[in-house]
Parts: C-alpha cells; structure tokens; sequence
C-alpha cells in the first residue's frame, strides 16, 4: 500500500512556521512519501529539515487558479498512491485545501491553524479589513469539513472550536532543547552592544508591532542610556523603523540586523526578551529564550504565549499596551533582575510539556489514527 502525505505550506521562508512544520515532516512515519508544496520560488524548508521529500511549486495567479491547480494535481496523485494525507498550514491554505479537495475521498485533510482566530480582528489597511471578513466567513464554512483539525494551542483551539462548532485536537510545538543549546554557539555577525541587550526576533511587520517597542525604547533611552535593543529581521516596516531610529537618535542603542538563519547566538547574548506583537500562534522564540536562560517581557495576545508563561506566573506579561508601562517595566528588569529571573525559572520548569518525543508520539498517533 503506498501513502503520501503533502504538506502544503504557500508562503516558505525562514522562521517559527516552517521550524514548527519541519518537527512534522521529521516525524512523518517512514512507510510515507513526502511532498512539499508551496508558491514560494525559493522555498526555506531544506534549511529546517534534510527529511527526503520532493518540493513541488503551485504557481499563484489568483484563489480560483491556485483551487484548479491543487485539484489537478491532487487528481494525479490518486492515481498512484492509495493514501494520501493533504495536511495544510494555516487558514488560507486550510481553506484552500478544503475546497481543492471536495468529492476527493481517498484525500483525508488535516487542517493546521497556527494563529488564534483574533489574528482578524486586526488590519493595517481596508483592504486588509475586508479580506479579513472574508477569509474568517470562509473558516466558519470549510474547517468543518476537515477530517481533523488541530491548533497548537489550548486557547486557540477552545476559541477555534466554538467559532466553527468542529473539534479541535491541541497539538503543542515541539523541540529538542539540547539541540537549541547547541545551536545557540554558532557563529554570529558583529554586534555592536556588549551588555544590557533587549533582544525582539521576527519579521519587521505590522502583526509584529515593533513600533511599540521602539516608542517604549524612547522612554527608556531618555532615563537609562546604557540599555541597547537589537532587533532581528527584515520586512516591509524596516524602513519605517530605519527613520524612526534617526528622528529620534537611537542610532547609538539600537541596532537592527536582518537575513538572519540562526538568531539563537544572539538571543543567547541577550539580557532580556521583550514581545509586542498584536498576535501570534504559538511563539518558538519564547521558548527558545527560555531555554537559553532569557527572562520575558510580553504584551499580551491570545495563543500559546499565557500557556508558556503560566499566565503572567513566569514571564512579565503586560495587558496594557502603553509605552511608558512598558518603558517602566524594562527600567525596573535592569534595576532588579531578580524578580524575573524567578519567573523565568518557573516557566522552565514547565518546558518538558514541549518535548520532541512527547511532539513526535502525539504527531504520529494523529496520522495512524487517519
């Protein structure tokens, strides 16, 4: 009997989406073949993962053009193999899927979501706004006819599972904390700081909202001078924050560095972690700075973040999005380290939820069960 499982991810670069799918394709039982699809040209994946699997490219012109090409290719899958499992990353390609696949029932259909649903209660432009609207209408409608539909949070998934009245399996983000230590030697790029490093990772987006965290930086480059902050990324507000940066004279204290593979030395190097964003899915960084021995300081958005933190128990966990609060609160980290730092042993102490064989066991039950 020949099986195949497609991982189907549209949007291949570097970071936490495609590390947490590639604990998924290591752990893919072995009597499966393996296909990665995606739109990307250029695709990440192969940094992540050596697993062997063909990487296949769908070429996007619009929704209607992508569903017909996934069919078809669907179609000339089934020709071959007896099983196959079609397991999509994330609402767009889980509606996409779904869609792709009606009638198709040799296809079964794990459908991913790794951002909580409030991740469309947030929009920089109208357009955005609108798509929105449409792309949540159309989860209320096709999850349901997922043949499993997994979240990687307890929050999410509960939230998720209200909205679309479908069950939601909890599947946790999974890691090997030894490899992390590891990898957290590697070599690193000169950083211009050599102590009293705030540190944020991810792209330099709106949903990462590292504006706030500069704004917050002001204030405290105002009282405390001797505070850097190190952002590493790249994306569509670098710009944005490069300007920022110079209006208001940080050039001394804050240093961004993109085209960045491996941020585990540099969070190593790192003080303190401070998150912003407006939403995630479950955040690797904040369990990478965990291992690594780096306190956290977080707005606060639904997801895995209070699940990793206990909830304000082990981390800082700020509700108010307010630059000076926040300001106050890095102020006071580099005054009196202790009081997080017991807070971070606490979280740490909770890190084996997070396991990679726990992960792998829980993966492979979900797809033997299939």
């Amino acid at each position: 009997m020949r099986k195949k499982i497609i991982f189907f991810h549209p949007y291949s670069v570097y970071g936490g989406a495609d590390l947490s799918i590639s604990k998924l394709i290591d752990t893919t039982p072995n009597e499966y073949e393996i296909d990665f699809l995606t739109f990307s040209k250029n695709p990440k994946i192969r940094f992540y993962t050596k697993r062997k699997m063909k990487i296949k490219r769908i070429k996007k012109i619009n929704f209607i053009f992508s569903i017909f090409e996934l069919r078809k290719l669907l179609k000339k899958e089934l020709k071959i193999f007896d099983k196959i499992i079609l397991l999509s990353n994330q609402n767009f390609a889980n509606i996409l899927s779904l869609i792709s696949s009606i009638n198709l029932k040799k296809i079964k259909n794990i459908s991913f979501e790794r951002n909580h649903i409030s991740e469309f209660d947030h929009s920089d432009k109208w357009i955005t706004f609108f798509k929105n609207i449409i792309i949540k209408f159309l989860i209320k409608i096709c999850y349901r006819y997922s043949d499993i539909l997994i979240g990687n949070s307890k929050e999410l998934c509960k939230d998720l599972q209200k909205y679309c009245d479908k069950k939601v399996l909890n599947l946790y983000n999974f890691y090997k904390f030894n490899e992390i230590r590891k990898k957290s030697n590697f070599k690193k790029r000169n950083i211009k700081f050599k102590n009293n490093i705030i540190i944020n990772v991810g792209r330099l987006v709106d949903q990462k909202n590292q504006i706030l965290l500069l704004k917050s930086f002001k204030i405290l480059n105002n009282k405390n001078k001797k505070v850097n902050l190190l952002l590493i990324g790249d994306g569509n507000k670098k710009k944005d924050f490069k300007n920022y940066i110079i209006k208001n004279k940080l050039n001394r204290n804050v240093q961004i560095i993109s085209g960045v593979k491996n941020s585990l030395p540099y969070i190593k190097k790192a003080d303190l972690y401070v998150s912003t964003s407006k939403y995630e899915g479950f955040p690797n960084v904040i369990i990478e700075s965990l291992t690594l021995n780096v306190p956290i300081i977080s707005t606060y958005y639904k997801s895995g973040l209070t699940e990793i933190i206990l909830n304000g128990k082990g981390g800082d966990l700020i509700k108010n999005n307010n630059p000076s609060k926040i300001a106050k609160r890095i102020l006071l980290f580099f005054s009196k380290k202790s009081f997080l730092m017991k807070k971070t042993v606490l979280s740490q102490k909770k890190l084996q939820r997070f396991n990679y064989e726990i992960g792998r066991k829980n993966f492979q039950k979900i797809i033997n069960n299939l």
